[in-house]
């Protein structure tokens, strides 16, 4: 399909001024004290006070929860028996796999087993923990392992044990996951001013915390370096290091741990060099590594290849000549 952007189809506005809005001197407006108290006003009258909590566990639990299951989905359990030389001697697998995870509605178990919903201030009342069961889809499959009769000593051939079970994925009950009052999840979500004053609740209040046992529980955010990023410090005198740059790796999906990397700056006629060396402190190594070796182990040979990838332009002769140090910490080996 084509289109047409002749000048026809628009209409232009002789008297457009691009100085409206401004001064008469050309500068823009001096934004006042009561225009900053006027944004943030209407940003916590849309936003809230917690919004930053509900948001969070909201994400915890729509996403999150699912990845954890995902990043370890298959596991596998291997159980032997005794061999005693017999022919019905057998090693039994377990193969179970996690599926997609369900989060009911806030519910308690009462004294004669039934299960009935609970509202924020019968849990408050009653000493009871606002919490909703987590259930998982799990499947089991049994293999029975048996020596191969044709093949190398030791060699196990598996088999699948039927036991007529049918093959829809059961949803197992794993525990309970404590609701954050306000959030998508809990039974006083959206509802009018009218619905929070039967049910006792005030609608004044924002949520953002969680009722375990009675009493009202809230998660104290920490402020932590944010992963995937580098920094730079220039470390305070008297230190053998004149500056530091680190970075903490993560997958951004999972829960994997972090590792840290760090280069650091030497200073001059540190450990018997003429310069400013660098090194890197790699985990699970304990002594620091010069920079000239950390990249040729990982394929990287020659040293104009080096200083092609720290340094982009060859032209700048002043990190160039900063590197040279490097260059001569880094000489004795000279290949992968």
């Amino acid at each position: 399909m084509s289109q047409d952007f002749s000048q026809d189809h628009y209409a232009y506005d002789d008297n457009y001024d691009p100085n409206f809005g401004m001064e008469e001197d050309g500068e823009d407006a001096e934004i006042s004290q009561e225009d900053c108290w006027t944004v943030i006003t209407s940003f916590f009258d849309q936003k809230g006070l917690v919004r930053q909590q509900l948001d969070s566990f909201d994400e915890f639990v729509q996403n999150t929860m699912q990845e954890l299951v995902d990043e370890n989905a298959d596991l596998i359990l291997d159980q032997a028996d005794q061999h005693t030389g017999h022919d019905k001697d057998m090693t039994r697998r377990y193969e179970i796999k996690f599926g997609q995870i369900y989060l009911s509605r806030p519910t308690v178990t009462e004294a004669d087993g039934s299960v009935v919903p609970v509202f924020p201030q019968e849990a408050r009342l009653r000493n009871l923990t606002y919490s909703a069961p987590l259930y998982i889809e799990m499947r089991k499959r049994v293999l029975i392992g048996r020596e191969d009769p044709n093949g190398a000593p030791g060699d196990i051939q598996w088999e699948a044990e039927h036991d007529g079970r049918p093959d829809e994925d059961p949803k197992i009950w794993i525990g309970k996951v404590p609701i954050m009052l306000r959030s998508a999840f809990c039974i006083l979500h959206e509802l009018q001013d009218n619905d929070l004053y039967d049910l006792n609740e005030c609608p004044y209040d924002s949520g953002g915390y969680f009722i375990i046992n009675g009493s009202e529980k809230v998660l104290i955010a920490q402020e932590r370096m944010a992963t995937n990023h580098v920094y730079v410090f220039a470390k305070a005198q008297p230190s053998p290091i004149n500056f530091l740059a680190e970075i903490r790796s993560a997958v951004e999906k999972g829960g994997k741990t972090i590792s840290q990397f760090q280069v650091k700056m030497f200073h001059r006629n540190q450990e018997r060099s003429m310069g400013n060396v660098m090194k890197a402190t790699i985990p699970y190594i304990k002594v620091d590594i010069p920079i000239w070796v950390v990249f040729r182990a990982l394929g990287v040979i020659s040293d104009r290849d080096i200083l092609e990838h720290i340094c982009y332009d060859m032209q700048d002769s002043q990190m160039l000549e900063m590197l040279k140090p490097c260059i001569d910490d880094g000489f004795v080996i000279q290949d992968r």
